[in-house]
C-alpha cells in the first residue's frame, strides 16, 4: 500500500485518535473546584455539572409529586451561589459530588422537608444565597432542587416546596460553605 491510500489512512487513524484523546477529558469526576463527599464517585453516571448562574425554578424538569426528589439517584452535584452580600450575588461557588451513603441520607433529608410558612412570611436576614442540587439518575436523567438557606429554608423542584431543617442547611453548609 502506498501513495494516497495510505496517506488517507493515516489521517484517519490521526483523527480517531485525537478524538478519543478529546472524550478522556469529557467527563471526570471531581476535577477543579469540585470536592467528591462520601463513597466516592458513581463509576456508572458522571456527575452533574453546575450552571454558571442560579437557574429559575420555573425551568426545572418536571418532577411528579408526592416526593420532592424520585428514588435512586445514582449521584448528586450541590452548586453554591452567592447571596446579596457576597463578592459576586448569583455567581457560582463552591461544589461537592456526594454519592453513596452520604446521597441516601440527602435525598431523605430533602424529602422529610416541612410544610412551608403560610405566604406572606416575614423572613429574617435573607440574603437570598441559595444552593442548587443536580441530581444524576442510571436513564440519564436529571433532577434540579433549590435550596433558599437564608431567610425562610425552602427547597423546591419547580413542582413542590417543603421547608428545610435548620439540620439540613447544616449539612449543605458542611458541603459547599
Amino acid at each position: 500500500m502506498s501513495g494516497p491510500r495510505r496517506a488517507g489512512r493515516s489521517a484517519m487513524l490521526g483523527v480517531l485518535a485525537l478524538s478519543l484523546a478529546g472524550c478522556a477529558n469529557q467527563v471526570q469526576p471531581g476535577g477543579p473546584n469540585i470536592q467528591v463527599v462520601s463513597g466516592g464517585p458513581s463509576s456508572v453516571v458522571p456527575a452533574p455539572t453546575c450552571p454558571v448562574t442560579l437557574p429559575d425554578p420555573s425551568t426545572f424538569p418536571t418532577v411528579s409529586p408526592p416526593t420532592l426528589v424520585p428514588a435512586g439517584p445514582a449521584i448528586a452535584t450541590v452548586c453554591a451561589y452567592g447571596g446579596l452580600n457576597d463578592a459576586h450575588p448569583g455567581g457560582l461557588g463552591r461544589t461537592a459530588t456526594v454519592a453513596g451513603y452520604q446521597l441516601a441520607a440527602l435525598v431523605g433529608a430533602l424529602n422529610a422537608g416541612g410544610t412551608p410558612p403560610p405566604v406572606p412570611s416575614n423572613c429574617p436576614n435573607n440574603t437570598d444565597r441559595s444552593d442548587l442540587i443536580v441530581f444524576g439518575y442510571t436513564g440519564g436523567g436529571l433532577v434540579d432542587v433549590r435550596v433558599s438557606v437564608s431567610g425562610c429554608p425552602l427547597i423546591t423542584n419547580g413542582n413542590n416546596m417543603l421547608q428545610v431543617s435548620s439540620d439540613m442547611v447544616n449539612q449543605l453548609a458542611a458541603l459547599v460553605g
